[in-house]
């Protein structure tokens, strides 16, 4: 069984990277930053960039769009 990081943004980076995102993610902390980290992750999971260390990239049109 793989271990789950403790650090919430390694474990959205890890599903990213393997292309394995599940349908749902809780996020608990303060407002400003679970809705930053959502916000992020939704531009990393609609960008184009090649390299998913990358993303968002911030200069796709997707990354523009979302």
């Amino acid at each position: 069984m793989p271990t789950v990081p403790s650090d919430p943004a390694t474990l959205l980076r890890r599903a990213l990277a393997s292309g394995r995102v599940h349908s749902g993610y809780l996020l608990s902390g303060d407002a400003d930053v679970a809705r930053e980290a959502a916000e992020r992750f939704a531009r990393a999971l609609v960008c184009t960039a090649p390299d998913p260390e990358t993303r968002p990239c911030g200069a796709c049109a997707s990354c523009a769009r979302a």
